[in-house]
């Protein structure tokens, strides 16, 4: 908007009041009066030679925030005065209501037969008049019609869902900020149909896809939208693919002969939405931890909001096992096939004599001793790690003695505990390969700051959090790329404790997890 630079104003020259005017003798009164006499001359053929009339412009508008509004133009020119001189016109405007028209407190803007402006505030008046004169001589004497262009009130379209992703089957709370006198509308689908109306709303997404729902608030006068996506996700259900390779597995039993009755343990894990019921159906060769064959319908548990786990145990000589889950509306498939053949664990010890095996909390690490009695053909010993006490991996490898009738002690320092439970236990491996376990135990580290782990990491589809912090029992996990941006905020249910986060519709790359209300970056996550 060009500000005009000259403080002109759409009124007729006025006449000149005289005040206190001395004529100390006849010559003086003769130059005073031949002065007013022409200036009144002057000023008169100005008015002659100007417009009659301003003419007409452009009728009221209401315009709604954001709206691009209608150019200001001429219906009507300005007419009379010398028709041999060009009219000009000047722009001016004002948001003062009692405003003279084209008087004090209006701004020129232009000096054209059209012009653009801005919008003022919402809720404002904005009141235009064209002025206009004959030639470059004069006042702008003529004026046309006043308009009133006012910017109505846009409603509020803010959407506030009780999540943005889940699994088929999730019902999700939308909220609407609140629009007082405004109807809303509401597309779930992305198909440009109304789907549901009303401040607050539910929907069921029965498919996995990306969504992208809209809402529309229309308060008579103006309508805002405004959209969030939300992904659905099929449910993931997990199981170890290759049940045979835990035969170190200390949850495997033997009932009977070991050719008859030896027991593998394995476990069915199902990542859904929170509250759900899953059951299984058509369980072929599945069994509890006592032999006891699992009937359909044994529920699987819900260990943490939309995480479902069951231990189960297969017998080895049948082959492996299926089955199906379901929670009423998806139907999941898992099991490694009737294929498995897995030959019993052997029974017998090693020829390897565990005296003791410790672990010591000094500062924050932890050192792990043991200690043997005597060692026949002992290659070496592997430290195995679990923050959970059920998924341990190798964490160091220390040399044996091969074979001795003397006492020999061991030690290592691990150095990268976290803070919480942290479990070990010891695997003896033979020179032929055979192996054998002893007993778990375990070191509590405590923390004045939040400690974030995350098992595997990297990460592919599913991420293990554990979260320890003093007296906290919920917090949120702040998850940022590596330029700063926000790509999800994860809720931990259940400090302390193993929570499994969803990373499939993250991309691949490295991303940082801090907890809410901390500062700096509490650990690392990669995503492949």
């Amino acid at each position: 908007m060009e500000i005009f630079p000259l403080n002109i104003f759409c009124k007729p020259l006025k006449k000149l009041k005289i005040m206190n005017v001395f004529t100390p003798n006849f010559y003086s009164l003769k130059k005073v009066s031949v002065f007013f006499i022409a200036l009144f001359a002057l000023t008169n053929i100005a008015v002659a030679q100007g417009p009659l009339s301003g003419g007409l412009i452009g009728d009221d508008q209401e315009i709604c925030p954001g709206e691009v509004p209608l150019t200001l133009t001429s219906e009507q020119p300005a007419q009379g005065g010398n028709a041999s001189l060009p009219i000009e016109y000047l722009w001016m405007f004002t948001t003062d209501a009692g405003a003279a028209a084209g008087g004090p407190g209006y701004t020129a803007i232009s000096g054209s037969n059209s012009a653009s402006y801005s919008p003022g505030p919402v809720g404002v008046s904005t009141y235009f008049v064209r002025c206009a004169r004959r030639g470059n001589t004069g006042p702008f004497s003529a004026e046309s019609n006043t308009i009133d262009i006012v910017v109505l009130n846009s409603p509020t379209a803010s959407i506030n869902p009780s999540a943005t992703s889940g699994s088929t089957g999730i019902t999700i709370d939308f909220n609407a900020g609140a629009a007082p006198g405004s109807t809303y509308s509401w597309d779930f689908n992305n198909d440009g149909i109304t789907d549901a109306t009303g401040q607050n709303v539910s929907f069921t997404f029965n498919s996995a896809d990306s969504y992208t729902v809209t809402l529309t608030v229309d308060n008579g006068s103006c309508t805002s939208t405004n959209m969030v996506d939300i992904q659905i996700n099929d449910p993931i259900i997990i199981s170890i693919s290759d049940p045979c390779s835990n035969c170190d597995d200390g949850n495997n039993y033997t009932l009977g002969a070991p050719d008859q009755g030896y027991y593998i343990h394995d476990y069915i894990q199902i990542i859904g939405n929170e509250g759900e019921t899953w059951t299984l159906s058509n369980p072929t060769n599945l069994f509890d931890n006592a032999g006891n064959a699992l009937p359909a319908g044994t529920v699987v548990p819900e260990t943490t909001p939309g995480v479902y786990y069951l231990n189960v145990w297969f017998n080895a000589s049948t082959g492996g096992w299926t089955t199906n889950a379901s929670n009423g509306a998806a139907l999941l498939s898992t099991g490694p096939g009737a294929s498995v053949s897995c030959d019993p664990c052997p029974s017998s010890p090693l020829p390897v004599e565990i005296i003791s095996f410790e672990a010591n909390v000094l500062k924050s690490d932890v050192e792990l001793k043991w200690a043997t009695a005597s060692e026949i053909n002992n290659s070496h010993f592997e430290i195995e790690r679990s923050f959970d006490g059920q998924r341990f991996d190798m964490l160091t490898k220390v040399e044996g003695a091969g074979t001795t009738a003397q006492i020999q002690t061991y030690k290592f320092m691990d150095d990268s505990a976290i803070a919480g439970t942290n479990y070990y236990r010891l695997k003896q491996v033979d020179l032929d390969g055979g192996f054998e376990y002893f007993n778990i135990v375990t070191a509590q580290i405590t923390s004045e700051q939040p400690v974030v782990t995350v098992l595997p990491n990297p990460v592919k589809d599913v991420a293990r959090i554990r979260v320890e912090m003093n007296s906290v029992e919920n917090v949120g996990l702040i998850m940022v790329d590596a330029s700063g941006k926000l790509v999800k905020t994860i809720n931990i249910n259940n400090v302390g404790g193993i929570q499994e986060v969803n990373m499939q519709d993250v991309p691949a790359g490295i991303y940082f997890l801090t907890v809410e209300g901390t500062s700096g970056v509490n650990t690392k996550l990669i995503k492949h």
